[in-house]
């Protein structure tokens, strides 16, 4: 059965090594303040087994044409963002770990190992009343180490 998060803009698709992967994930529930005040519609924390990677990638299939896209970054933080009308998509993974290099890519954000790693890490986050470029509400989510 097919054990995949879908958003309102698509599928998230997680692929080890350029193949298809499976990964667990469970709700993530950020407590920032912005986001207890006009919550969001969902978030969740993705976990992808990754022993024997070079290569992990998170992507979205896209269910829709036209959306914008824009990136974040911040202190051990990589986002990137995809908008149609009032609905944004938000994927976030860890940044500056000398383990691994995290890099934008077309469609998500890919991780280059640099050794071993059983367990790497990604968000994703959406909404759909997203308020324009200053309405950061999802890339709050998708950092887990903002609210640490």
């Amino acid at each position: 059965m097919d054990k995949n998060i879908l958003t309102p803009l698509g599928k998230i698709v997680v692929y080890v090594n350029d193949a298809p992967s499976v990964y667990d994930f469970s709700p993530y529930d950020c407590k920032t303040r912005a986001i207890l005040e006009s919550p969001i519609s969902a978030c969740y924390l993705i976990s992808v087994p990754s022993a024997n990677a070079k290569t992990v990638r998170c992507v979205i299939e896209f269910n829709c044409e036209n959306t914008l896209t824009n990136w974040d970054s911040d202190e051990r933080y990589l986002g990137t963002d995809f908008v149609k009308g009032s609905t944004i998509v938000t994927i976030g993974a860890e940044a500056d770990n000398p383990e691994f290099d995290a890099k934008l890519i077309e469609s998500g954000i890919q991780y280059f190992l640099k050794s071993p790693s059983e367990i790497l890490h990604f968000s994703v986050a959406w909404a759909i009343d997203y308020k324009g470029q200053f309405d950061i509400r999802t890339n709050l989510a998708t950092d887990i180490f903002c609210a640490l």
